[in-house]
């Protein structure tokens, strides 16, 4: 079980954007409010440093003495489902043969892929489309879509979490096209308050891009199925957690600095970490269709610069 926890670790994600503060080196006052960098997988940064000196800086925090695991009851027919997604919204392409997991169907304005490993459902216009964009597609009506033909489940909400305004560049450099707002999305089990990772590529659970008009230009979601709640654990304590950190577990998922250049051979050279958050969380095992609990640890570390970080940390023993 921990080595395929530890396979589900490689293809997350992180993290959901949150504001942090970046202090640089010989600065006396913070800079401007920043966001953690979205980042590929734990692998991206690598494994906790057996070197770093870990403190527990933030207030009294009440973790939960037990979490379970969540088996995804995922149907079947999700390919199908997709297909009928896709004759909803004008396709014309039949249900075909998938190529390396991924089923495609593709318009002369817009493509729809349905990835049946990581199950990432995804949608686009092409860009002359989506700057005219003539079907009128609201992020609600994408959210009603998906769970009225079950690619999302009526067990999971769906919550916006960040608004970014970005300015895509067209083919050779063009910064003339318009602007798309970025909407990225939180799920939660309804009866659970504590966030669902699914993949960092998307922050959490889905995405959605929308033109200057409100109308939706591209989305990605990930699949949602009837959930199936297992036996619960018992978690660490918080004194443990700091524990299985300051003994190498747990993974760099998030950084302030990201474009310095560190990766799993160039990891940031911290000498410290001072935690100042622990919250539960839950996090999606492909390999097994199941979230596992897990500990998103946040906090500053210490080095040539001060940089907000993230850590996920296996919550169960």
């Amino acid at each position: 079980m921990k080595r395929v926890f530890l396979i589900g670790f490689l293809l997350v994600s992180v993290a959901a954007a949150t504001a942090v503060i970046v202090v640089r080196k010989n600065q006396n006052r913070p800079l401007p409010v920043s966001k953690v960098s979205v980042v590929d997988g734990p692998d991206k940064f690598g494994r906790v440093r057996r070197d770093v000196v870990f403190t527990y800086s933030g207030s009294a925090v009440a973790l939960p003495a037990s979490l379970p695991t969540y088996t995804m009851m995922y149907p079947s027919d999700l390919p199908e489902k997709t297909a009928a997604l896709a004759k909803t919204w004008g396709f014309t392409s039949p249900l075909s043969q998938p190529v390396e997991y991924v089923y495609d169907w593709i318009d002369n304005d817009k493509h729809l892929s349905y990835n049946s490993k990581s199950k990432n459902v995804s949608f686009s216009f092409f860009a002359s489309a989506a700057e005219k964009q003539a079907p009128a597609l609201t992020p609600q009506d994408v959210l009603s879509s998906l769970t009225t033909l079950g690619i999302l489940s009526n067990d999971f909400s769906f919550v916006e979490t960040n608004r970014q305004t970005i300015r895509p560049e067209g083919e050779g450099g063009d910064k003339t096209r318009p602007p798309l707002t970025v909407i990225s999305y939180q799920s939660k089990i309804k009866d659970r308050a504590f966030p669902f990772f699914f993949s960092s590529v998307t922050r959490t659970a889905g995405e959605v891009r929308v033109n200057p008009t409100g109308n939706v230009v591209s989305f990605s979601f990930y699949a949602t199925a009837a959930v199936k709640q297992e036996q619960e654990r018992e978690t660490l304590t918080l004194d443990r957690a700091m524990q299985e950190l300051r003994g190498g577990k747990g993974y760099l998922v998030g950084l302030s600095d990201e474009a310095a250049g560190y990766g799993p051979e160039t990891p940031p050279e911290f000498t410290e970490v001072k935690i100042s958050s622990v919250v539960p969380a839950f996090l999606f095992v492909p390999e097994e269709a199941r979230f596992v609990p897990i500990y998103v640890i946040e906090g500053s570390g210490y080095g040539e610069s001060v940089q907000r970080v993230r850590y996920f940390l296996r919550a169960s023993s």
